[in-house]
């Protein structure tokens, strides 16, 4: 069975109710969703401004749509806008004001009317929750991503039929919105293709990298006291709190007894509780930029991760061994081939011999798979590909 990443709604006579309110346990069953890693996406017609302003408490929670797929935000971040060309909404100004129809022109932070028909202004206002009023459409000079026409007599499919479609129809997105709206957008734009930039987002990985875990053959049979180590020194650092783990210590509190703390632990401890609250928060950080579809900031955090391995938890060889450094090989090949591409490396599981990972593109992956398995032998790096679903039951 396909696992849901992304439900999307829109709002009028859909997720609002005849008063325009939202369901009583809308939050509760958004963050519910969130904490499944599913993301609510509130579709509309209403620019992102006036849905920030609706969806207030939960921006962090919830994917916003907006001018029927002319913009996409998610907790303020702009994921997708598409802006009209000044010469066509120019254009589609005046023919709207010669046919006396009142045209809103959608900006990304106002939307502006002509003055001559502010009489509407409640009604726009419902919609639109900044409105500013200016002699002529064509003295705006703020971006745009959407062109719409009110209807007040409720014939939106007369000026449709009679104008916008005939005109319009064959070089933008035109759409009667109810009995009282004609929208134009540019051409393709509209909620369902915005959910389907969407659901590409939401993947797993981008298109064209591929997942690369490198067995380096190193044993772990004589590591025991390495691994021991890191949970004896954090559980040192924690006892200096009174806390039997650093998970109880205050990061602040950790930060100002740091001299006091090298001195009774040692730099290796202290270096080695940083990382630990480095990496709790970076891990959070991987989480949202994945959920997100960020992939060059997971990437960059990736990267910040495998570094702080070699600088502060020290787990990538074993000092005692220093001959034998199959992660830091693989790790240093790993770079000189990624190295300035959008791919990222690192150490993978507890450190000091084992295997590493990396996140390769397609134009270097067959050069990167050749290299591995001539320094550590046929079969040591597996090309893998990741799935939405887990473990699942077959039989």
């Amino acid at each position: 069975m396909d696992v849901i990443r992304l439900i999307a709604s829109d709002l009028d006579a859909t997720l609002l109710d005849d008063q325009s309110q939202l369901p009583p346990d809308f939050a509760e069953t958004v963050r519910a969703l969130a904490e499944r890693g599913i993301r609510f996406a509130a579709a509309s017609g209403r620019p992102i401004y006036t849905l920030e302003e609706m969806f207030a408490p939960l921006q962090d929670d919830i994917i916003l749509v907006g001018d029927n797929g002319g913009a996409i935000c998610w907790k303020g971040e702009s994921l997708y806008l598409s802006e009209m060309d000044v010469a066509d909404w120019h254009t589609l100004a005046g023919q709207a004001r010669s046919a006396g129809h009142a045209a809103v022109l959608c900006g990304l932070e106002t939307a502006y009317v002509e003055e001559q028909f502010r009489p509407y202004d409640r009604v726009f206002k419902r919609f639109y929750t900044k409105v500013e009023y200016v002699p002529h459409l064509e003295d705006v000079t703020a971006r745009v991503d959407k062109f719409t026409i009110y209807f007040p007599e409720g014939d939106a499919q007369k000026g449709y039929d009679a104008l916008y479609g005939p005109v319009w129809g064959g070089r933008f997105s035109v759409a009667v919105a109810g009995a009282d709206w004609v929208d134009i957008m540019n051409p393709g734009v509209h909620k369902g293709a915005a959910l389907l930039r969407l659901g590409k987002r939401l993947g797993v990985l981008p298109e064209g990298m591929t997942l690369c875990v490198t067995d380096t053959r190193g044993s772990h049979s004589e590591l025991t006291g390495e691994f021991a180590a890191i949970r004896q020194e954090m559980e040192q650092v924690a006892a200096c709190f009174g806390k039997p783990l650093l998970g109880q210590v205050e990061e602040s509190a950790f930060w100002a007894a740091l001299p006091a703390l090298r001195s009774r632990c040692g730099d290796r401890a202290v270096l080695r509780a940083i990382h630990y609250f480095e990496e709790n928060a970076r891990t959070l950080a991987q989480r949202e930029a994945l959920y997100a579809r960020r992939f060059p900031v997971f990437a960059e955090l990736v990267k910040q991760s495998g570094q702080a391995s070699f600088a502060l938890c020290q787990n990538v060889y074993c000092t005692a061994d220093v001959r034998h450094q199959g992660l830091s090989v693989a790790l240093a090949l790993s770079q000189s081939i990624l190295q300035g591409s959008e791919g990222a490396w690192r150490m993978q599981g507890g450190g000091f011999a084992g295997t590493i990972q990396a996140y390769v593109p397609g134009r270097l992956l067959k050069r990167y798979h050749t290299a591995i398995e001539q320094v550590f032998g046929q079969g040591s790096c597996y090309v893998l590909r990741l799935r939405e679903q887990g473990a699942v039951r077959v039989i």
